[in-house]
């Protein structure tokens, strides 16, 4: 009796390591389901069923990916380290398909966009990804919108996930990944074509503002997430980078270097303005900082103060007449103007020509 007991014993452990390590990770009778995929079984060219593998998420009768009811009992008889029994063995088997995508990854130590590459990817995989994922694609030479028609290159990267295994398999176009992007393509087209530059390398910096404009657009809502199977994640959709012709590009440059100087400009004129107020006053800068602060009508004086001064600051670096009126000035202007003149020898330009 004791030896038939070993033996019964020594039997099942023998046939758990069979399905463990040689039948479950080829897929025969048994199969593997990995953390956050699902598997799909199939009886000769028909859907059978398709397991899930992933915590807190379960299908529901039409194989939609939902979080598990709080009141759930049902649980699948074999769930250890995700091994799943196939069905009818050698009849019912795990389905696989073929699968290309553009991913971005980290290539080098590089920081931010330097430090990545695109990858392309084509593999047989034998499940179904369920969390969200990074993919990435391109439009070129998109023109932006008339009369502005600047023709440019247009990276996005779009994280989206699979919501029904079934429907993406088996009701979506082949190669779903690839039929997403495409129309995802012409949709980002059509947006660039109503946009200027300045509006698209706003876009660039808040994703928020993208996903506004065509989150619900109806691509996206019914035709992937109804009808396809494929979810696109809130705020999912962002670009990763603008290219323009050389041209624009060196014209783009341009405008931020002087957008540079002049906020520089600005900023040392607004500081001469507080520092000759104070010195006029006898007080600090920061005490002077305070009583403009806690003065509406001072606060409006003092920015049209320091606006025309930067403005007599540009004029002057560029070679024009200058000319300062101090007769006629009233208050918080008047002083202002008065401690400048006593105080600093404004410059008089280049006489002009």
């Amino acid at each position: 009796m004791l030896l038939s007991i070993i033996i019964l014993i020594v039997g099942l452990l023998a046939a758990f390591l069979i399905v463990w390590f040689l039948l479950a990770p080829k897929n025969i009778i048994w199969n593997f389901v990995a953390e956050g995929t699902a598997k799909i079984v199939v009886r000769g060219e028909s859907f059978v069923k398709a397991f899930i593998q992933w915590k807190g998420y379960t299908f529901d009768k039409d194989w939609n990916v939902n979080v598990v009811p709080e009141d759930a009992t049902h649980k699948e008889l074999w769930h250890i380290g995700g091994l799943r029994f196939n069905g009818v063995p050698l009849v019912d088997i795990i389905h696989s398909y073929k699968l290309r995508w553009k991913s971005v990854r980290l290539a080098s130590e590089g920081k931010g966009k330097e430090g990545e590459e695109v990858k392309f990817h084509e593999e047989i995989l034998d499940y179904v990804p369920l969390r969200p994922e990074v993919y990435f694609t391109k439009i070129s030479a998109a023109e932006t919108k008339p009369p502005e028609r600047i023709p440019l290159d247009i990276e996005f990267l779009v994280t989206m996930r699979v919501t029904n295994p079934y429907k993406v398999l088996f009701v979506a176009p082949f190669n779903w990944v690839e039929n997403v992007m495409i129309r995802l393509n012409a949709l980002f087209r059509d947006w660039t074509g109503r946009k200027t530059l300045d509006q698209i390398l706003e876009v660039e910096e808040n994703p928020e503002e993208l996903w506004r404009e065509i989150g619900e657009n109806e691509l996206i809502r019914d035709t992937f997430g109804k009808e396809w199977g494929v979810g696109v994640e809130k705020h999912g959709v962002q670009i990763r980078k603008v290219d323009m012709p050389p041209e624009y590009q060196e014209a783009a440059a341009k405008e931020k270097k002087q957008k540079l100087e002049a906020a520089g400009r600005a900023a040392e004129t607004v500081g001469t303005v507080l520092a000759m107020m104070a010195h006029s006053r006898g007080i600090t800068i920061e005490e002077i900082q305070k009583e403009i602060q806690g003065d509406s009508v001072k606060q409006k004086e003092f920015l049209e103060i320091a606006k025309d001064l930067v403005t007599r600051k540009i004029g002057i670096e560029g070679g024009s007449y200058l000319d300062i009126r101090v007769q006629g000035a009233e208050g918080l202007e008047r002083m202002f103007l008065n401690a400048l003149a006593a105080w600093q020898r404004m410059p008089k330009g280049k006489s002009p020509k």
